[in-house]
C-alpha cells in the first residue's frame, strides 16, 4: 500500500497536472473502467480525474484529496479520516511537503528552513496553497491562500477558577499531601533526590486504614488436583475508579430508544458515583469528619487516576508500597474536577495558526453536548 504512494509523480501545479491527466490513459476494462491510475496501472485506488469545473483531482479511495484549480491554487483535504496512507499520498504528490499524524490530527508540513511552516487538518478541514516563484529557473515554494480555523474544546478559565474555589480547601490539602510524600521519599532516597519527584510511594498500611479492607474467599491450588478456599484481604479504590475512568461519553442513535435509555441510566449512575467522593471533598462539611475525609479522598483519586482498582493485603505484602507516578497523582484531584464539570466550563476555542490542537479536553465531554457544540 504505502509502496504504491512512492510511485506517484511530483505535480507542482494546475500545468503540469493536466499534463499528467492527459498522458495516463483510461483502463479499458473492469468495475474501475475509465479510471487513470496515479502511480502504476493496478494501484486504482489511487488515481487521477477532471471534474465538471475543469480542476484536475487527485483522488485515494474515493476522495479528491488534492485539488489542482485552474486559477494556480492546490486545495489539500484529507477528508474524514485521515490515515498514514493519507499522508504519504499527499507527500508523494506534492514537493516541498511532508505530512504525518498526531493526536487524530493531520498536520501538513510546507516548504524548508526559513519558509518551514506546519498546519493541522482535522476530520474534513481544507487548506488552499499556492506555488509562489522565488528566483529565475527555481520551483518556488509553498504559501497558504485560504485556511480554515481550527477550534477546540478548552476549559474557561472564570468557569474553572469558580469549580476550582467550591473546592480549595480539598486543593490544597491534596497539594500538601502530595509535598508530604515527596519529602519522605526524598529522605529515603537520598543519593538520587529527583527520583523521589518521580514516584510516590504509598504505604498499603496507611492505604488500608484510609480505605478501608474488602474481604472475598479464594481457592488456593495446593497442588496434584488438592485445593482450598482462603480468605484474601483487598483494598478496594473501584468507587473511585469507577468516577474517574468511566465516564460515560456514548450517545445512542436518536432512533433508539432502549439505547438511549441505557446511555442515561449509565450517565445517572456515573453522577452517583461522582457525588459519593464530592462529598468527601465539600468545605462546608463538620471539621471532626473533614480530614478524615479529604484524605480518602486524596488517597483514592490518586490510586484511581493511576490505575490502581485494587490490591492484596496479604501477610507478605504489606510491607510494600503502592508506587504512583508523581505527576498523575499531583493532578489527580483537579483532573477529576474538570472531568465531572466539563460540561459546565468548556468552551470552543480558536486556535492560531500552525497551532497542533489537542483532543484532551473533547474527550472528556459527552458525544451529544460536544456535537451540538460543535454543529454537527
Amino acid at each position: 500500500m504505502f509502496q504504491s504512494a512512492t510511485r506517484l509523480p511530483y505535480l507542482y501545479g494546475y500545468e503540469g497536472a493536466k499534463k499528467w491527466h492527459d498522458k495516463i490513459k483510461p483502463l479499458r476494462s473492469g468495475s474501475r473502467m475509465g479510471r487513470r491510475p496515479l502511480g502504476g496501472r493496478k494501484d486504482t485506488h489511487m488515481y487521477i480525474q477532471e471534474n465538471a469545473q475543469g480542476n484536475i483531482e487527485c483522488v485515494l479511495y474515493e476522495t479528491p484529496v488534492v485539488v489542482f484549480k485552474q486559477d494556480g491554487g492546490v486545495v489539500v483535504t484529507p477528508g474524514k479520516w485521515p490515515s498514514s496512507f493519507t499522508c504519504a499520498f499527499i507527500t508523494g504528490l506534492l514537493p516541498d511537503t511532508s505530512a504525518n499524524r498526531t493526536r487524530g490530527t493531520l498536520i501538513l508540513h510546507l516548504n524548508r528552513g526559513q519558509a518551514a511552516s506546519k498546519h493541522p487538518l482535522r476530520e474534513d478541514m481544507s487548506i488552499e496553497l499556492v506555488r509562489i516563484p522565488v528566483e529565475p529557473n527555481h520551483p518556488g515554494r509553498w504559501e497558504v491562500r485560504n485556511a480554515e480555523g481550527v477550534r477546540v474544546w478548552a476549559p474557561n478559565r472564570a468557569k474553572a477558577n469558580n469549580v476550582r474555589a467550591k473546592y480549595k480547601e480539598m486543593l490544597n490539602y491534596h497539594k500538601g499531601m502530595v509535598a508530604l510524600l515527596t519529602q519522605e521519599r526524598e529522605k529515603s532516597n537520598e543519593d538520587d533526590p529527583f527520583e523521589a519527584k518521580k514516584i510516590l510511594a504509598l504505604p498499603k498500611t496507611m492505604l488500608a486504614d484510609t480505605l478501608g479492607v474488602m474481604k472475598r474467599m479464594e481457592w488456593q491450588y495446593l497442588g496434584q488436583g488438592q485445593r482450598r478456599e482462603v480468605e484474601h484481604a483487598y483494598v478496594n479504590t473501584q468507587v473511585f475508579a469507577a468516577a474517574v475512568n468511566n465516564k460515560p461519553t456514548w450517545m445512542a442513535n436518536s432512533n433508539d430508544d432502549e439505547g438511549r435509555a441505557l446511555v442515561q441510566k449509565r450517565r445517572a449512575d456515573w453522577y452517583s458515583r461522582c457525588h459519593e467522593v464530592l462529598d468527601l471533598m465539600r468545605s462546608d462539611q463538620p471539621e471532626e469528619t473533614k480530614h478524615a475525609n479529604f484524605l480518602k479522598a486524596s488517597m483514592g483519586l490518586m490510586c484511581a487516576a493511576s490505575g490502581v482498582r485494587s490490591f492484596s493485603m496479604g501477610v507478605h505484602a504489606t510491607n510494600i508500597p503502592v508506587e504512583l507516578s508523581y505527576s498523575t497523582a499531583s493532578t489527580a484531584v483537579s483532573k477529576f474536577l474538570t472531568l465531572v464539570f466539563a460540561e459546565e466550563i468548556m468552551e470552543l476555542k480558536q486556535m492560531p495558526v500552525g497551532h497542533v490542537p489537542t483532543t484532551h479536553y473533547a474527550e472528556m465531554l459527552f458525544d451529544d453536548f460536544r456535537k451540538q457544540g460543535e454543529g454537527k
